[in-house]
């Protein structure tokens, strides 16, 4: 099925979080954005949409709740004019000399990892309150 951004918030709940997983971002907003001026030749929509993005580290997403998972090895402009509507995180991952030490299937994985890790704290802090 083809779904254009525009449409994707149809298919989400209101309250859905975003995390953008993007094996081009290592750790800040300039260097995202340096990257999609690089892929998509200086478009100004999404170097402004990227730097209304806020960052978080992998191991301190915010999974409560409905969380979408975008795992990407680039973003293009559309995909960033979607993640700043929907107030989307990018999620840092640690870096060697500001490069990237993970692809995006890896890096995918990871954050996968850490929302089921935060779901099931979560779920034992239910049942100790039980």
């Amino acid at each position: 099925m083809d779904v254009a951004w525009q449409q994707v918030p149809s298919y989400l709940s209101k309250e859905a979080g975003l995390l953008i997983v993007n094996s081009s971002h290592v750790g800040g907003d300039d260097r995202l954005t340096a990257n999609v001026d690089k892929q998509w030749g200086k478009n100004k929509t999404a170097t402004s949409d990227i730097s209304q993005l806020s960052v978080v580290k992998f191991d301190l997403m915010n999974c409560a709740g409905d969380t979408v998972l975008l795992v990407s090895s680039g973003l293009t402009p559309d995909a960033c004019q979607f993640a700043a509507n929907v107030s989307g995180e990018l999620v840092s991952f640690p870096s060697i000399d500001g490069k990237s030490v993970m692809n995006a299937a890896v890096s995918g994985s990871v954050a996968l990892f850490e929302i089921v890790r935060h779901l099931r704290l979560q779920a034992a802090d239910v049942d100790a309150c039980q």
